[in-house]
């Protein structure tokens, strides 16, 4: 649906000349549409940054407890 509204909107501004100058109440229904896309958009990007950031924490502690268990197989060998 908003792809649909969001390619609507660019065809009515790139392919009619006579609607070229944008008025206020063409914008306005097009960003009241947008708006709330893109704040889904927005939090489901930052779910993933944090799920990211999550990874890379274990990531960095699966790292530091091999680096243990190696020195240690050096100490004992």
């Amino acid at each position: 649906m908003y792809s649909q509204m969001v390619f609507l909107f660019l065809k009515m501004v790139f392919l009619s000349p006579q609607m070229a100058p944008l008025s206020p109440q063409m914008v306005s229904p097009f960003l009241q549409v947008v708006s709330p896309f893109l704040q889904v958009v927005s939090q489901f990007l930052q779910m993933v940054s944090e799920f990211l950031q999550t990874v890379s924490e274990f990531l960095h502690t699966v790292s530091a407890f091999l680096q243990t268990v190696s020195q240690f197989l050096q100490t004992v060998s």
